[in-house]
């Protein structure tokens, strides 16, 4: 991997990063509601990002030229 790839990727990593923390932490904000049933739909997106980092290394192992 080139320096210039390194590089765009961690940029765009933190930027993913700051977008999430900023939607978890104002979910309510941006859903317009004070419901516990719908700002609790906060845990899907964590749990999102471990299922498809999960499957990606189990990928990664099983199918390695894919």
């Amino acid at each position: 991997m080139r320096v210039r790839q390194a590089g765009t990727r961690g940029w765009a990593l933190v930027g993913l990063g700051t977008a999430i923390v900023l939607a978890l932490l104002n979910y309510s904000r941006l859903t317009g509601t004070h419901s516990v049933a719908v700002n609790g739909l906060t845990v899907l997106i964590p749990l999102t990002a471990l299922v498809g980092a999960g499957r990606a290394l189990w990928l990664r192992a099983h199918r390695p030229g894919a």
